[in-house]
């Protein structure tokens, strides 16, 4: 019998089949001189004290991690003054996102996200077997009115990314709260706040005074951007305990390693690096944005460290991509959200800003002719 004709009846929960896997930011590439504005990543890169402890780590990887990661959750309960009991850590909070959908929904449920919402959302529903639903945004911001709109009786599960990504947008703490007061108290509203670090604006409330008034609220936060950990994968929630003890029901074991626990609460003991990135991210995100708008390309207003840049067409966005490929300088392609005619950039270091613009200025001037 041929063994692949054998597994031809071997089929996958419903929902799966129609997953596009995910593709973040291109890593391919080996060159060390790429300039990479392509994965939101931090250009400062993690604090010292993070870098210190983990050199000094090395003898003790023999060990498993604590599976209760319970000193990095007293360290997110120092900084932000909430319940240890509270806090559930999880590797990325994609992790934690995709086992919230898992816990609260299912075949034939629906998971409502914005237009624009992060590409994981749509995952982690179909993966479950639940139905992914995208209300429409405006502006290209969430809006609250066509968020509960959207909700009908097989809603379970709401994902609200706050800022957005990919289009740097956010809900202030008026519309947030207004949606958390509307949403029906038996479906779960996630308020993803990946990007919170670097929102300066007064209006803007990351989540956790939500969660304290609502018990169907969770808060996620990621050490990725802010905190230059990308590569150690972690993130954390804060929800009410009952919801924070089922993810700790259902979590992997060990499901955080021991070097991202120790960077984690390094990361979180510096406030003077903290400090330091939102200072140059807000700087660099006003060169970044006034150089693309001097060359006359739209730059969507963004509070993260990226920006959402719309060209002329599809076939413009993409030869610019490849053009600046070609410079060594890596963006993100967004078709995938549905904006082919749009690029994603990274806050880099200023010189790589100045790289990327000298870059941007020559293909126009080629393209144009």
């Amino acid at each position: 019998m041929n063994k692949k004709n054998s597994f031809r009846h071997i089929e996958p929960k419903p929902g799966i089949s129609s997953i596009e896997p995910y593709k973040g930011g291109n890593h391919n590439f080996s060159d060390a001189n790429i300039i990479n504005l392509a994965s939101n990543e931090s250009f400062v890169g993690p604090s010292p004290r993070v870098i210190k402890s983990l050199n000094s780590f090395s003898h003790s990887i023999n060990r498993y991690p604590d599976g209760s990661t319970l000193f990095l959750r007293r360290a997110i309960s120092e900084k932000y003054n909430i319940d240890v009991d509270r806090i559930a850590c999880g590797c990325g909070s994609d992790e934690l996102i995709d086992i919230l959908v898992r816990c609260f929904s299912g075949p034939s449920d629906e998971v409502l996200f914005s237009q624009y919402g992060f590409l994981m959302y749509s995952i982690a529903a179909k993966s479950n077997g639940s139905i992914p639903i995208a209300a429409p945004e405006y502006n290209f911001k969430t809006d609250v009115h066509s968020i509960l709109s959207s909700i009908s009786d097989n809603t379970k599960v709401i994902l609200i990314a706050n800022p957005n990504n990919p289009t740097g947008s956010y809900l202030n703490k008026i519309e947030l709260e207004l949606l958390c007061r509307e949403v029906p108290k038996n479906i779960l509203l996630v308020i993803d706040s990946a990007y919170a670090e670097f929102v300066t604006d007064e209006d803007y409330e990351s989540g956790i005074m939500f969660v304290n008034n609502f018990d169907n609220v969770v808060m996620t936060r990621t050490f990725s951007k802010l905190y230059g950990l990308a590569s150690l994968r972690l993130g954390w929630s804060y929800s009410s305990k009952y919801i924070s003890e089922i993810i700790d029901k259902v979590r992997q074991p060990f499901n955080v390693n021991s070097l991202a626990q120790v960077a984690g609460i390094e990361a979180l003991g510096d406030l003077e690096h903290e400090n330091f990135i939102i200072t140059k991210n807000k700087e660099n995100l006003s060169k970044l944005r006034n150089g693309i708008e001097c060359l006359g390309f739209q730059v969507m207003p963004s509070v993260a460290n990226f920006v959402l840049v719309k060209f002329e067409n599809s076939n413009y966005s993409t030869s610019m991509h490849d053009f600046l490929i070609s410079r060594k300088v890596l963006v993100r392609k967004v078709a995938a959200y549905g904006l082919p005619d749009y690029l994603r950039i990274t806050v880099g270091k200023k010189e790589e800003i100045d790289l990327l613009l000298q870059a941007m200025q020559d293909f126009k001037s080629i393209y144009n002719g």
